[in-house]
């Protein structure tokens, strides 16, 4: 797999969000020096309950929603006459890059794979989506496909959302190597803070504040939390 090197995706003409990382530390309390003297050796001590966490819950939830796993995808794969799964591409944990699942929800031309919208600008405006997609992406069930990226170790349970380079490079700026200490998660902090109703900068700050006050009981609050957004589809696309 190859790596995120913090800047590589910078556009050229070194378009930021004005100040963001420098909001972030002071929000936050944090400099570089502290990042990587405390805050990374802390999260990686924790590891091994959080995978351990991971392990039973995806293995759970797989044999629980084993069901509608298989109905949604051959309802999907009749209704789009394709492979009803596609992968998009994520930074992991330590900048490792890794293949996102998902069902597919977007009709052709086969815009799953070549989306021509930045992800962090999405606006609620999806014009792709079908009625039966749209509520799949509304009650986030579009997403069961990741309990497989979490059972082989490339996402957590909980943990921040998933990013794509740009995004690392532009609204993490030099608090990338914070985020980059945990996995993805298939929900988290900010999932149950509104989604897609709260965007950058204030997504950053919400993702780092997870990490820096990580631990399974507050996993456990989120997982909960998760339901209630979910149905109440808040912050949904």
């Amino acid at each position: 797999m190859s790596e995120y090197s913090p800047g590589a995706d910078r556009p050229a003409s070194g378009v930021t969000v004005p100040d963001l990382p420098v909001a972030a530390r002071e929000e936050l309390a944090l400099d570089i020096e502290l990042i990587e003297r405390v805050f990374c050796p802390r999260v990686r001590a924790r590891a091994g309950a959080k995978r351990a966490f991971d392990l039973v819950v995806s293995t759970t939830l797989l044999v629980l929603l084993s069901p509608a796993f298989l109905f949604i995808s051959l309802v999907l794969a009749a209704h789009f006459r394709r492979n009803p799964f596609f992968a998009h591409e994520r930074v992991g944990r330590d900048g490792e890059l890794f293949k996102c699942w998902k069902f597919r929800t977007m009709r052709d031309p086969d815009p799953d794979e070549q989306v021509t919208r930045h992800p962090a600008f999405k606006d609620g405006t999806e014009t792709r989506t079908t009625r039966l997609t749209s509520w799949l992406r509304r009650t986030s069930l579009d997403e069961l496909p990741q309990l497989l990226n979490v059972f082989n170790g490339e996402m957590s349970i909980v943990g921040p959302r998933p990013v794509v380079q740009e995004e690392l490079a532009l609204y993490f700026g030099d608090l990338a190597p914070l985020l980059l200490t945990v996995k993805p998660g298939m929900t988290g902090l900010w999932t149950v803070n509104g989604r897609s109703d709260v965007a950058y900068p204030e997504r950053t700050l919400i993702e780092l504040q997870y990490v820096t006050n990580m631990s399974l009981r507050r996993d456990v609050s989120i997982v909960a939390k998760t339901v209630t957004a979910v149905i109440g589809g808040r912050g949904a696309l």
